[in-house]
């Protein structure tokens, strides 16, 4: 079983599985029906839905039959006649549910994006130091660092556009206007965003925001933000080096290997950390000055 305790309403409690045995049978069906209805929904409520199907992003399809046997078969309490009694409170038992995404406004807004960029960032940099003797080896280690810096800027842009979303009205609209999705349903995110905030988080986290294409038209024009064209034509080199690395084991289209060493890291460093400064520096041009991050201070 996946869980150690669970909640009984009627007594604003929580009880441990070893105590079912002392409860009665209708206080047990009443905290398994809480279980299941606090982890489990209809996939309507958050799943992507394209060409006729749900996409279960946060797990299932699973029947509540399924998922209430997975759950209590082995506590012997839990028999076959309360497990029915229990599936006559759910009629649509083997409907395929959804789990409830564990997703809240508190997750984004604990740790300052900028503050977790930066502690990234020196640690990618204290772990260039480390060599390895088997040269073949130490330049896989040298591309994986590499992309990840990669994935960390793409991290702290995603982080702060939805700490950005969230509390403006304006640039939350304009930034659902860019999406490429049907005019109905990009209506519909707009006039209920709350209703699918979950559905919108998973949007942005979707954005490959190295490429400076998609950072422009999902960031950069919607927040107004002055970011060097210098910058973006680098960007724009280390996507490509990092898709080689990601896709196609480091060689470039033509089949060329592409070797990554310490000086192509500080580069990609360097410039990510100049594109994160702007976007801190550079006032809007209708608006105050988005105080989205400290200071970037690097040591190389």
């Amino acid at each position: 079983m996946s869980s150690s305790q669970y909640y009984m309403p009627q007594a604003e409690s929580y009880v441990r599985i070893e105590q079912f045995h002392i409860y009665t049978k209708d206080d047990i069906i009443e905290m398994i029906l809480h279980w299941f209805n606090e982890n489990h929904e209809d996939p309507a409520e958050h799943c992507p839905y394209d060409e006729g199907e749900y996409i279960y992003i946060y797990g299932g399809p699973i029947t509540a039959d399924d998922v209430i046997r997975e759950e209590f078969w082995d506590l012997e309490i839990v028999d076959e006649d309360l497990l029915e009694e229990v599936f006559e409170q759910i009629p649509n038992r083997y409907d395929d549910f959804s789990l409830i995404p564990d997703i809240s406004w508190s997750d984004y807004t604990a740790n300052d994006p900028a503050c977790i960029f930066n502690e990234h960032i020196q640690d990618i940099a204290k772990l260039m130091s480390v060599h390895n003797s088997d040269l073949q080896l130490h330049q896989k280690y040298l591309s994986l660092l590499f992309s990840n810096a990669v994935t960390t800027f793409e991290t702290f842009i995603a982080d702060s556009l939805i700490q950005i979303l969230h509390e403006d009205d304006v640039s939350r609209n304009l930034f659902l206007e860019s999406l490429n999705i049907k005019k109905d349903n990009k209506e519909r995110l707009i006039r209920e965003y709350e209703k699918y905030w979950t559905e919108i988080v998973e949007l942005i986290y979707s954005i490959t925001f190295s490429n400076p294409k998609k950072l422009k038209k999902h960031f950069v024009s919607i927040l107004k933000i002055e970011v060097l064209d210098t910058n973006l034509k680098e960007l724009q080199k280390i996507a490509e080096i990092r898709n080689n690395i990601m896709h196609r084991n480091g060689k470039n289209k033509t089949g060329e290997k592409v070797p990554v060493d310490e000086s192509a890291i500080d580069w990609c460093i360097s410039t990510i950390v100049s594109i994160v400064s702007d976007i801190n520096y550079h006032d809007r041009i209708d608006e105050e000055p988005i105080e989205m991050i400290p200071e970037i201070d690097i040591d190389f």
